[in-house]
């Protein structure tokens, strides 16, 4: 019907309603409907008497409008192009507004563009700090993108807001010429500043659940302890083999398990046992639309925010040791080179044998006596091997292999920030790592060859340009990037592994981490560049990641019947872009999340150390000052003026600072003394001066 209607209006000479592109009544609502998502995704303008006409005739760009802090704005186009606006142009758009922008140029003003239309608003809540006045109230934004405040009449206020509250409120109207936004408190969060109560705002900020709906919570409860002999019969029974969960200290959900053993023929036969969470969790149930929903689990440093409730999470689908649990098992036959020869997906049950942990393992090859680990001596030193010839060979292909230290931020049993340290992940990590990426590609595999409908992993081949930009960045650090014709994996791992223990791996790895192409989920298999995979999905953690679960219940599809039926394959053809599309936003949702409450927590932590002096590295240079990173994974910033008294000259191109007297050059990667001056949580920005 779309390209019906496109058609239409591309051959129309004026603007149509509704009625003018077809005769019939009872068609003429759809036609409606229609014309509203072609608005959204940009392609149509609908003006004030309800007429449509093609954007494109109009010359209107579509995208999503940014606010600066300083009044200014600019449109991130559909097509990429950012187009800047001025503040007298933003015609009552906010932040994060889906816009039509149209862009005109004159004299005096260059190229600019003007909002024509909001064509969906971004919020309708927003959070920040209440401001109590006689006669009405404000909500000064804790978005700086949202510069100006909001109007809360006096009667929109609740019972119990104070001034000085951090609150939720409800715009009601908004802005529109010179009139500002109007909104109403729907809810109070407690004291602006108290730690719970801003890492609740974090939360709320990116309209994230933090209950499941009663009937959700219900159905969940509904679901049986007991797994019935009949289902039993139709799976392979690994309850005797020698199988152990390894995970973070702190995990409370366990999804997968592992298990390692020589066959006849003196191959390695890795089992990954992964938690069948589609057995319980029916397509189309409350439980199944809550998941598709939250698209993911949400860790922050004191808790979780599930995808399941608790019952299933931590319960009914948790791979908890000494307990029979029903799993997806992938069965791998590795030779002694890492080369897959045979793999097998098969529905199973399985009783893990031991609750391992990464710090665990890795206590235990340093040479540390614990049990249980010290009883599962020779099934770890085979897991070990086999894990380190999985990494040879992928490292061979070109995998990207990023020496990054994990950050861990320690609370004290107050819930207050006790240290932030930076850590190496260890061989337990590498393990799990390794037989989770081999199984991956198998399970993609078996879909690929066998032309099911299906979601990948992917990942883009870099943007040429990025990659040019990084060239030039590394010839100021003596390195040569040597590429002809496409870029390839194993080029750039080629560079880190010329990175390694040098001064500069961590800002070069970063700036290259930065000009690659985000990993998203696709219906189309394009492989997969950072792990220089043909061929990848996500199946190894269903509890926590919505696509997993899909694959889950496509899989178990299959394998019961040996094909999909043409009418089913048909409706996932269609909706497999709309679970692949929320996945990926979802998942760039929850790591926004996780960045920011981390920003907030170390922000407490340096408030602490206000006069302290840390050793780190310069990470980035603007016109401003510098960027600093400490040795335990905090960045701070240097302005202009907290450092050694002189006139600097800033050349951003070259990354550094030259100060113009004593010519003392400050460079990208150089490693200084810092002194803390300041510490903002609610901002999350960290001040330094540069020691001398």
């Amino acid at each position: 019907m779309k390209d019906l209607i496109l058609k239409a209006l591309s051959k129309a000479s004026k603007p149509l309603k509704a009625e003018d592109i077809t005769r019939e009544i009872s068609e003429v609502e759809n036609i409606r409907r229609a014309l509203e998502e072609l608005e959204k995704e940009g392609k149509v303008y609908i003006d004030p008497r309800g007429r449509a006409i093609l954007a494109s005739k109009l010359k209107l760009v579509a995208g999503r409008i940014k606010v600066h802090p300083r009044g200014f704005a600019f449109l991130l186009s559909d097509t990429g192009e950012e187009i800047f606006i001025p503040p007298s142009a933003i015609n009552g758009a906010m932040s994060g507004d889906r816009v039509f922008v149209r862009v005109k140029q004159e004299k005096r003003r260059g190229k600019y563009g003007e909002v024509i239309k909001v064509i969906e608003r971004a919020r309708t809540k927003v959070i920040g700090r209440l401001e109590i006045y006689p006669a009405f109230s404000l909500l000064i934004p804790d978005d700086p993108s949202l510069k100006d405040p909001i109007l809360v009449p006096k009667k929109n206020l609740i019972e119990g807001a104070q001034s000085g509250d951090k609150v939720v409120v409800e715009i009601s109207s908004f802005p529109m010429g010179s009139q500002g936004a109007i909104g109403r408190v729907i809810r109070v969060l407690g004291k602006a500043g108290e730690t719970e109560t801003e890492v609740l705002s974090i939360l709320l900020s990116y309209d994230l659940s933090l209950d499941f709906p009663e009937e959700v919570e219900k159905e969940s409860e509904s679901l049986p302890e007991d797994i019935p002999s009949e289902e039993l019969k139709k799976r392979a029974d690994f309850r005797d083999k020698l199988i152990v969960t390894i995970d973070g200290e702190d995990a409370r959900d366990f999804d997968d398990a592992v298990s390692v053993e020589i066959g006849e023929d003196g191959n390695y036969i890795l089992g990954v046992h992964i938690a069948d969470v589609g057995y319980y969790v029916k397509e189309g149930s409350k439980l199944d639309m809550e998941a598709f929903k939250r698209g993911c689990s949400v860790y922050i440093t004191d808790r979780v925010l599930p995808m399941l409730p608790f019952r299933l999470s931590n319960k009914l689908c948790s791979l908890v040791e000494g307990e029979d649990r029903l799993t997806f098992s992938v069965i791998i036959k590795i030779d002694k080179s890492g080369k897959v020869l045979d793999y097998e997906l098969k529905k199973s049950i399985i009783r893990s044998r031991a609750r391992l942990t990464y710090e665990g393992v890795n206590a235990f090859f340093e040479g540390k006596e614990l049990e249980p680990y010290s009883s599962l001596r020779k099934e770890l030193e085979l897991m070990k091997e086999l894990a380190l010839i999985l990494r040879e060979r992928r490292l061979s292909r070109g995998a990207l292999d990023f020496n990054f230290k994990e950050t861990k931020i320690v609370l004290d049993e107050n819930g207050k920030v006790k240290d932030v340290i930076s850590y190496e992940r260890g061989i337990g990590e590498k393990i799990i790592e390794e037989f989770m990426i081999v199984a991956n590609e198998c399970v993609a595999q078996f879909a690929y060859e066998r032309l099911i409908p299906f979601i990948y992993r992917v990942h883009d081949n870099p943007d040429p340009d990025k990659i040019r930009e990084l060239s030039s960045i590394l010839k100021i650090f003596g390195y040569n990037l040597k590429i002809k014709g496409e870029i390839k994996p194993r080029h750039l791992q080629a560079l880190l592994e010329e990175l390694r223990n040098k001064p500069e791996e961590r800002i070069i790895s970063t700036l290259l981490l930065r000009s690659l192409a985000r990993a998203r989920y696709d219906v189309e298999n394009i492989g997969h560049f950072g792990l220089a995979s043909q061929c990848y999905t996500h199946f190894t953690s269903p509890i926590r990641r919505y696509p997993d679960l899909v694959i889950h219940r496509i899989l178990a599809e299959f394998l019961e019947n040996g094909y999909i039926p043409k009418e089913r394959y048909e409706r996932l053809s269609e909706w497999l872009p709309l679970a692949t599309s929320n996945s990926t936003k979802r998942e760039l949702i929850a790591d926004e999340v996780e960045e920011e409450e981390k920003k907030f927590r170390k922000c407490l932590y340096m408030k602490e150390k206000l006069g302290e002096i840390f050793e780190g590295t310069i990470s980035g240079v603007i016109p401003q000052g510098i960027f600093v990173e400490l040795d335990n994974g905090i960045e701070g910033f240097v302005p202009l003026d907290l450092m050694p008294k002189d006139r600097y000259i800033v050349s951003e191109e070259n990354f550094m600072v030259i100060g113009a007297k004593t010519k003392r050059i400050y460079r990208l990667g150089d490693r200084v003394k810092v002194q803390v001056v300041k510490s903002d949580p609610l901002t999350r920005k960290i001040d330094f001066l540069l020691m001398e």
